[in-house]
């Protein structure tokens, strides 16, 4: 264990209650980085894919691994970014990412010759499907009421004017990143209980994502 310091975290992960691993895996990831033993290593690169499952926003953790260059040469993380590009239907990036995946020569290539054929033919039947799909029925044209034009008018005059704005004209602000612990610039760890807070928080993915490895 003493010359293999992630050993040591992995093992207080693995006995973890559910709803501590989310924050012992971000600590992880921090003390770890920028280690370049670990870069490669398959069991590190886990804990990075385990947060980006857990994650509304799994590019965050992808772009983090991308600037510490953490699982390049490991085909698992570019099945893994490929994935989640094809279920967000960012079907040209998921393409691009197994051709980089097979440029950087990641391993193992097999994993990743496969994912990429599996992936080309539900592309196949994505498109053949587009193509037999009924044509939509035109829409009807829109009655306009002229009351409600005028009063729609009233309303935008009326908003313009007055010093308090009206909250539906205004865009929400956008909540602050969830993965602020991986930002060059975070200046730390992220707040505990905000990270705690944060842990039990997971979008459709995870399940899914776990399975295709």
């Amino acid at each position: 264990m003493a010359g293999d310091p992630l050993a040591a975290r992995l093992a207080e992960i693995a006995v973890a209650p559910d709803a501590e691993r989310h924050r012992l895996r971000q600590r992880c990831v921090e003390t770890f980085a920028a280690d370049a033993r670990y870069r490669g290593d398959e069991r590190f690169a886990r804990v990075w894919l385990a947060l980006a499952a857990a994650s509304p926003d799994p590019g965050a953790v992808f772009d983090a691994m991308a600037r510490h260059r953490v699982g390049e040469s490991l085909a698992l993380v570019w099945v893994a970014r490929a994935f989640v590009a094809e279920k967000a239907k960012k079907f040209a990036e998921a393409d691009a990412l197994f051709a980089r995946g097979l440029e950087m020569k990641a391993a193992p290539q097999d994993l990743l010759v496969k994912r990429r054929r599996e992936f080309e033919r539900r592309m196949r039947r994505h498109w053949l499907n587009q193509q037999q799909a009924p044509p939509e029925p035109p829409t009807p044209p829109r009655v306009v009421d002229e009351d409600a034009t005028a009063t729609a008018t009233q309303v935008l005059a009326l908003h313009k004017a007055t010093a308090q704005p009206f909250a539906i004209f205004d865009e929400a602000p956008a909540p602050a990143s969830s993965f602020a612990i991986f930002d060059d610039d975070a200046g730390g760890v992220a707040d505990e209980q905000a990270a705690a807070a944060g842990g039990d928080r997971a979008v459709a993915a995870p399940a899914a994502l776990a399975a295709r490895f």
